[in-house]
């Protein structure tokens, strides 16, 4: 599977549903309105946005890479919350399993009071193509990618069962 970064920090790129996984732009730019916050930092990651904190933990880490991912909400279709606590509890679960050992709390913050928060996770040092995997296996929309001191959204292609 192959993601797509959708990254926007000054100005918003025309709509392309081809290079948005078919996501509308409502959609799309409440990903990119949410705030990624980490609990165990106390400091939020914002798209297009670095974030000292995650880069000092990075680099105490010797790593380069994080990810910000979540099981909640398949395709943004809200589920009852048992449901959504068993899919991230299965997440939690295949990251330990494939030796991910710095593993931190953390939610994804809507800027739409009516979208409950997302408990979600940050995972240092996965690839973009683990996160795709991973994605793809919980049926999300997207994660965020952070490198180099920039966050970004990445967005996962429906699956071809889902089109």
């Amino acid at each position: 599977m192959l993601s797509w970064s959708v990254s926007y920090t000054d100005h918003m790129e025309p709509y392309d549903p081809k290079s948005t996984g078919g996501l509308s732009p409502d959609l799309l730019a409440a990903y990119r309105s949410t705030e990624y916050w980490i609990d165990d930092l106390q400091v939020a990651l914002k798209i297009g946005q670095g974030c000292p904190p995650l880069d000092r933990l990075l680099a105490d880490n010797n790593l380069e890479i994080a990810v910000f991912i979540t099981a909640w909400n398949p395709r943004s279709k809200t589920q009852p919350d048992d449901e959504n606590r068993r899919q991230n509890t299965s997440l939690k679960v295949r990251l330990e399993r494939l030796g991910f050992v710095h593993v931190y709390a953390g939610e994804g913050r809507g800027a739409d009071d009516a979208w409950v928060p997302e408990s979600s996770f940050l995972v240092l040092g996965m690839s973009s193509s683990r996160a795709d995997a991973l994605a793809a296996d919980y049926a999300q929309n997207a994660y965020v990618y952070y490198e180099q001191g920039r966050a970004s959204l990445m967005v996962c292609p429906p699956q071809a069962s889902e089109v």
